[in-house]
């Protein structure tokens, strides 16, 4: 399943493109979604959701790499497994920023697959997810950058354990017609989540210490962002 949608940040696009290089104050501002470690390029986290009356909980692992695209533009993979029951979801995550001194424009483009219970709904029900999902991370990096909250020059803290808030969050955007999607959008699992494109070279590119889900995700999602991308690392499974 393939999604688009664009949200406006009322920020420089200098100041949130620096924003996203600090994957702990990313994470805080994606609905449902905790980081619970890092290393590496790798993160490990959580995801939770709720599709009309379905709460979904994934775990799972995946990169978050910043400055693609020639420095703007930022790319998620993951994979998780549900919690409770056999679902399972996989999320790639490609967000392009374009913007002046007032605002920034983020394009965010999710390839998902679900299974399981999560698998059970259409198109329209999990576009709607995914358009709230990042509404509300929008809203929220908004009000960070706004409020101070997210330094300048983002601290880079190597395999630390971060738990970022789990919980609703309510937050609209329209997209497809589903009702009732609350928090953030579940990511997919099925199809391996394609690697970081190795054309880019380390000037344009940089590996962050983290990845996200959404959840990514979004996250994902997040992402996310979805977003946020979310997943669960199974015993060795890289």
């Amino acid at each position: 399943m393939e999604l688009t949608h664009r949200v406006t940040v009322g920020a420089p696009l200098d100041r949130v493109t620096e924003a996203l290089e600090d994957l702990t104050q990313v994470a805080r501002c994606f609905p449902g979604a905790a980081l619970t470690s890092r290393d590496g390029d790798r993160i490990e986290g959580a995801l939770r959701a709720k599709l009309n009356t379905l709460g979904l909980a994934f775990d799972g692992s995946g990169t978050y790499v910043t400055g693609t695209l020639g420095g703007r533009g930022v790319l998620i993979t993951g994979r998780g497994d549900e919690r409770r029951g056999n679902g399972a979801m996989a999320v790639t995550v490609r967000g392009t920023l374009e913007g002046d001194r007032t605002r920034t424009v983020i394009t965010v483009r999710t390839e998902l697959a679900l299974t399981g219970r999560a698998g059970q709904f259409g198109h329209g029900v999990i576009a709607d997810a995914h358009a709230r999902m990042l509404d509300q991370f929008a809203d929220r990096l908004t009000a960070r950058l706004a409020a101070g909250l997210i330094a300048a020059t983002p601290a880079r803290v190597e395999s630390e354990p971060v738990a970022t808030g789990v919980g609703p969050a309510g937050g609209g955007a329209q997209s497809g017609g589903a009702s009732g999607v609350v928090n953030a959008p579940p990511a997919p699992p099925v199809a391996e989540p394609p690697p970081v494109p190795p054309g880019a070279g380390a000037a344009e590119r940089r590996q962050r210490r983290a990845g996200l889900v959404v959840a990514g995700s979004l996250a994902l999602v997040a992402l996310a962002l979805g977003t946020r991308a979310l997943s669960r690392r199974r015993s060795p499974a890289g």
